[in-house]
């Protein structure tokens, strides 16, 4: 299990990922030695294309345009990434 942490521009048609951040959990054996958990969700976002990605995404999605932090899982195989405990918190740029 990888846990994520990614800053992303939510747009009225479309999403991008500016920031990201993954750690991997304890105990979790990656399916190759060269594997990067960062680097396995960016060719997750890269197969499917950002939108079918974020579409993919479980849980609810913003529905106001911005920047948003969010969070969550997920569980690599050598053909699948679940993805679970999504969440959206707002950034807020201006105080």
């Amino acid at each position: 299990m990888v846990n994520f942490k990614a800053k992303m521009g939510i747009g009225l048609k479309g999403a991008t990922v500016l920031v990201m951040d993954a750690e991997v959990a304890k105990g979790y054996k990656p399916y190759s030695e060269k594997w990067s958990a960062k680097d396995a969700i960016f060719e997750d976002i890269d197969d499917l294309g950002i939108t079918e990605w974020y579409e993919y995404l479980p849980g609810g999605k913003p529905a106001i345009s911005g920047i948003y932090e969010m969070t969550g899982s997920v569980q690599f195989t050598e053909d699948s990434c679940d993805y679970s405990n999504i969440e959206f918190k707002e950034v807020q740029l201006f105080n």
